[in-house]
């Protein structure tokens, strides 16, 4: 039998040495003395890239929106977004505070009916159990309450862009809803915000960029 070790560097911060890993949670007496050209940015010792960064969400966000209410019918709300061209919306509660968000994808699983089951032989059997148990009660919802997706990401108004726009990549989103502590729906930040700060509001943009 072949053994194949997969090597795999990781910097530590600070010591100025990348340590080589083996796959198998074993340290390679390996070093390398070269710092890499990344780690500067761990350490904190690099400059923001581009003007803004630091700039609070409240400042760019967008405040004019299209909010749905738990109770409202799912054809009344497909319509509402359907006017508005929008391809979903938050859903707050009588106090304005965020209950989910309703997408194009949630109302889908009621058109798709039963198909959208996963079917056996796709994941193991206690994911598909748990997510057919999901798509199952939005195939039945009849209201935004039922069909929605609770939990939503959200960010503080006093977050940075920057925060914003890490949290974008980290969770691969187009869009971001904005709460304040109390849970209240302040707005929505976009990556078209983020680009539009970096791009278009300063002169010279991301032009220290590596």
């Amino acid at each position: 039998q072949m053994l194949i070790v997969i090597f795999v560097a990781a910097y530590t911060p600070g010591t100025g040495r990348a340590l080589f890993h083996d796959g198998r949670g074993c340290r390679s007496p390996v070093m390398s003395t070269t710092k890499p050209g990344w780690s500067s940015f761990l350490d904190g010792k690099e400059k923001y890239i581009w003007p803004g960064a630091e700039s609070p969400v409240s400042e760019h966000m967008s405040t004019s929106l299209v909010t749905l209410a738990e109770g409202m019918r799912l054809a009344e709300a497909a319509k509402i977004l359907e006017g508005a061209r929008i391809t979903g919306a938050p859903v707050v509660d009588a106090e304005g505070r965020l209950a989910g968000v309703l997408s194009r994808s949630d109302i889908l699983f009621k058109i798709a009916g039963r198909r959208s089951l996963m079917l056996p032989g796709h994941g193991p059997r206690t994911v598909r159990y748990t997510e057919n148990t999901a798509r199952l009660a939005k195939i039945q919802s009849q209201t935004v309450g039922e069909s929605m997706s609770t939990q939503p990401i959200a960010i503080r108004p006093s977050c940075t862009m920057q925060d914003a726009a890490a949290l974008m990549l980290r969770r691969n989103l187009n869009r971001v809803i904005v709460t304040d502590d109390e849970g209240k729906l302040q707005g929505i930040i976009s990556s078209t915000d983020v680009f539009h700060l970096a791009l278009i509001e300063n002169s010279d943009p991301l032009s220290e960029s590596p």
